[in-house]
């Protein structure tokens, strides 16, 4: 791995985090618990965080950013579709109020999986819609370098 000595912080809105740009081999699995075949990126630049501030109630090992490419950077979904790893240069996430194990929040890259959304298909709003009319797209603004979505409704 190779890494640049000086220390670099990237604010997001009420959290930032600070450490070293390094460059390494980086490999994401498909299926679960990390078993399948492997998407590698070889080489990929990142941040290798030493510091993170506000994270009070936050509890994770890391983060993946998922932000679109700038000027300085090429975003992680851009460089898999670069380099032929996925056929898309998009990623989708879906989430899951289940309770069934089985049917939990996925993060997909390079496209997304139909039948998938459709095994989760039980709020009685769309039981009448075909499902690509019930899955929501976000477009990003070409000045936008970060996702912003508008939330009407939030329940827990």
């Amino acid at each position: 791995m190779n890494f640049d000595a000086k220390t670099y912080t990237v604010d997001y809105r009420d959290i930032s985090v600070s450490g070293k740009k390094a460059k390494d081999s980086v490999s994401l699995y498909s299926g679960v618990s990390g078993k399948g075949t492997p998407m590698t990126l070889n080489p990929f630049n990142f941040l290798m965080v030493s510091e993170g501030k506000g994270f009070t109630t936050w509890h994770a090992d890391g983060m993946l950013g998922l932000a679109p490419s700038t000027k300085e950077k090429t975003s992680l979904v851009e460089q898999m579709h670069d380099e032929s790893l996925i056929e898309k240069s998009m990623f989708s996430l879906c989430f899951s109020r289940s309770g069934n194990s089985l049917l939990t929040s996925k993060l997909w890259f390079g496209g997304y999986d139909l039948d998938y959304i459709k095994s989760l298909r039980t709020d009685y709003r769309y039981k009448d819609e075909a499902i690509e009319q019930a899955i929501q797209w976000i477009d990003l603004p070409k000045d936008e370098t970060a996702w912003k979505v508008k939330l009407n409704l939030v329940r827990v």
